[in-house]
C-alpha cells in the first residue's frame, strides 16, 4: 500500500507522527491515495509480535485474517461504539485503511511443533 511507504519516507525525513498523519489524510483528499478495494491480508504465522509505541511494549498476535473495510464505522457493524471485546472488531474505524481482523484457529497438527517455517 502506497501510504505505508509514504509513512516510512516521512519518518526517514524526521517528520512527527502528527505531520505524517496530516500528509496521509491530505493524500486521500487530493487523490494521491485511494482507499483499498475489496480484499484481505493474512498473517498465519504463530510468531507474530507487534510493538505498541504508546505503551512502549510488544505483544503476541495470534494468526489472523484482516479484511479491508474502508471508511467503515461501528454503526456500519451494528454497534453504537467500538470496544476491544466486540467481534467483529474494527481497526481504525472511519479511516480509509480500516480493517476487520478475524482470529484463525490453527489445528493441533499445524501448531504442534511451534515452528511456523517448516517446508
Amino acid at each position: 500500500m502506497h501510504t505505508h511507504l509514504r509513512r516510512e519516507e516521512l519518518r526517514a525525513e524526521g517528520k512527527s507522527e502528527g505531520e505524517i498523519e496530516d500528509d496521509i489524510a491530505e493524500g486521500y483528499k487530493d487523490g494521491r491515495f485511494k482507499a483499498p478495494g475489496p480484499g484481505f491480508l493474512y498473517m498465519m504465522s504463530t510468531e507474530n509480535y507487534v510493538y505498541a509505541p504508546d505503551a512502549k511494549q510488544s505483544g503476541f498476535v495470534p494468526p489472523h485474517l484482516m479484511f479491508y473495510a474502508a471508511y467503515m464505522t461501528a454503526k456500519d457493524l451494528g454497534y453504537e461504539s467500538m470496544s476491544p471485546t466486540m467481534v467483529p472488531y474494527l481497526v481504525l474505524p472511519g479511516d480509509p485503511e480500516a480493517l476487520i481482523p478475524i482470529a484463525v484457529r490453527r489445528s493441533a497438527q499445524d501448531s504442534s511443533s511451534g515452528d511456523s517455517h517448516k517446508h
